[in-house]
């Protein structure tokens, strides 16, 4: 059975870090081929090169573009797998098209990580294209919000299947100290949050919970290290900061390739978005023994149940975000309990091994 996986991602991003996870699963590749196409001179190309991987890759063209249709369909018409794993929403539309230029006639998986603000005409002619046999949707909550794009009949063609940690991650502990690299006090503690600078993860709410436990309740002591990739929103969440007066207790540390090695130096972490599928950092995050503080956004509350793998909080409300990391920064019995409980989730129930064997399971109910 040959796999090959489809990205167009131009930006590397928890969707990436886990298309990698399966192209190097010894789960998978144990019993079937895997390849994958992605645009050239992506971050997902790199990493896929340094690793040695087999890769195809296409021009960068517009997705609606007739040559890049032609270009793509050639090459998997020369590939020719039993099924092809698309990961992303513009490498369907790019699929799409090709199928009216080229005629492909190819099975199709589509990975569905999370949800968009609105569902145009264009998705839900996309999505229901009959050459896609199963839909992967990274959490309940996401089955239940994107089936308000699959028509009726395909609905049954919608599977959970979590992403998981490899559960035998060993952090490096060369990766430079925060504290001396950012002149953090010894005593410093450190509110971590991992998210690139998009709508979805209401980084404005960071910043206000920021002001709110570091200003407006005087903690001078607690600095928020924001980690991740610059987008448009960068120049006004930077403003918003400068404005807050935050200085050196609000950090924008940018885009970091190894940021899962960094969470052992968080305190807490905390994640503030409103639109989620099931964030990786979040899994990453339990199983490096950090306490978590999240809004309950998508997928989120399948894995971090109130008080006992984490503690959350409604969208945007930010006062309560502070209350909760208050609150285990003066209890550490409570947080050493709440991190117990959140490792053992997560080895058992959201490991790589497990998640691999569920999408091994996918290929073959659509390929056998």
């Amino acid at each position: 059975m040959h796999i090959v996986h489809f990205s167009d991602a131009k930006f590397w991003g928890g969707n990436e870090q886990q298309l990698i996870v399966l192209l190097t699963s010894e789960v998978l590749n144990k019993e079937i081929t895997q390849s994958l196409i992605c645009l050239e001179g992506s971050p997902l190309y790199d990493t896929a090169k340094s690793l040695g991987l087999e890769i195809n890759t296409i021009s960068p063209y517009s997705k609606y573009s007739i040559k890049g249709a032609k270009e793509y369909g050639n090459l998997v018409k020369k590939i020719n797998p039993d099924a092809i794993h698309i990961h992303n929403s513009g490498a369907v539309t790019r699929h799409y098209v090709s199928t009216l230029v080229t005629k492909l006639p190819h099975k199709v998986i589509f990975a569905k990580k999370g949800l968009s603000s609105s569902s145009t005409f264009m998705s839900r002619i996309k999505y229901n294209m009959p050459c896609i046999k199963k839909i992967i949707c990274v959490s309940k909550d996401v089955v239940r919000g994107f089936s308000e794009s699959i028509a009726p009949k395909n609905r049954e063609n919608m599977v959970v299947v979590y992403d998981g940690i490899d559960v035998n991650f060993v952090a490096d502990k060369n990766i430079e100290s925060l504290k001396k690299k950012f002149d953090i006090p010894e005593d410093g503690i450190i509110i971590g949050n991992i998210a690139n600078h998009t709508d979805a993860k209401d980084l404005p709410v960071l910043i206000n919970l920021a002001n709110e436990l570091v200003n407006n309740q005087n903690r001078k002591d607690i600095y928020f290290m924001q980690i991740g990739g610059e987008k448009k929103q960068t120049p006004q969440l930077k403003e918003m900061a400068a404005n807050f007066n935050l200085g050196k207790n609000f950090i924008f540390h940018g885009f970091c390739n190894d940021a899962k090695s960094i969470i052992e130096q968080f305190d807490i972490f905390v994640l503030t978005s409103k639109r989620e599928g099931l964030p990786i950092s979040i899994m990453e995050a339990m199983f490096a023994k950090c306490p978590v503080v999240t809004t309950r956004a998508g997928g989120i509350p399948e894995i971090i149940f109130d008080n006992e793998t984490g503690k959350s909080a409604d969208v945007g409300d930010y006062k309560t975000l502070a209350k909760h990391i208050s609150y285990l920064l003066e209890n550490p019995e409570e947080k050493q309990r709440i991190v117990d409980a959140a490792y053992q989730h997560v080895i058992t129930d959201h490991s790589e091994t497990k998640s691999n064997k569920d999408t091994l399971a996918v290929y073959k109910s659509v390929c056998q």
